[in-house]
């Protein structure tokens, strides 16, 4: 019995050597200090939903994406670039990952991601369904530190659940997309 744990502490052991030796030759030149913004469904509803059904997925248009430093200087992380469509489904999905490395140690005031107003989605009987948000920008303003070899993801849920309308009554049913919510919430960071 003690041979054998032995055995398996020095296996263990041999494991992580590897893995010390392994991670110290990394040669990439990626960056470690990043800002990744994600999108997915969220299984709430937006607080004016009156629908009885969810959407199969939503396509949202991106257009911008500001970082708002506490000295008030922004900078685009989107600029000369041309609007993206993004299929927003239940999985979270990576819509831009930028190098903040230039940035360690300054607070970030606020993010600002702004979408086309209008938004296509797909539904049960329909898959052009069309709405339009009211307010095109998703903002998260609680400031925060870029800290040293430290991802910060921002992630927006969007609120879906409830969105879309059936009429029934209709041959085939018909159905009315409204407008989402979005929750954004920020991991990986200590917020200050």
């Amino acid at each position: 019995m003690l041979q054998n744990q032995r055995t398996q502490i020095k296996y263990f052991l041999l494991l992580l050597i590897i893995t010390q030796l392994v991670s110290c030759n990394d040669t990439s030149t990626s960056f470690s200090e990043k800002l990744e913004i994600a999108m997915s469904a969220a299984f709430s509803a937006p607080a004016d939903a009156r629908g009885t059904t969810d959407p199969k997925s939503l396509t949202f248009t991106l257009t911008g994406i500001t970082l708002t430093l506490s000295d008030q200087t922004a900078l685009n992380l989107y600029q000369d670039q041309d609007p993206k469509e993004f299929r927003i489904v239940a999985r979270s999905q990576l819509i831009l990952e930028a190098d903040l490395s230039k940035y360690v140690s300054k607070e970030i005031s606020e993010i600002a991601i702004s979408f086309s107003k209008n938004i296509k989605g797909s539904g049960k009987y329909s898959s052009e369904l069309t709405t339009s948000l009211s307010d095109a920008t998703a903002r998260y303003s609680v400031p925060f530190k870029i800290q040293t070899a430290k991802t910060v993801r921002l992630e927006i849920q969007t609120q879906w659940k409830n969105t879309i309308s059936t009429d029934t009554t209709t041959d085939p049913p018909t159905e009315t997309l409204s407008a989402p919510g979005m929750i954004l919430d920020l991991k990986n960071s200590d917020s200050t």
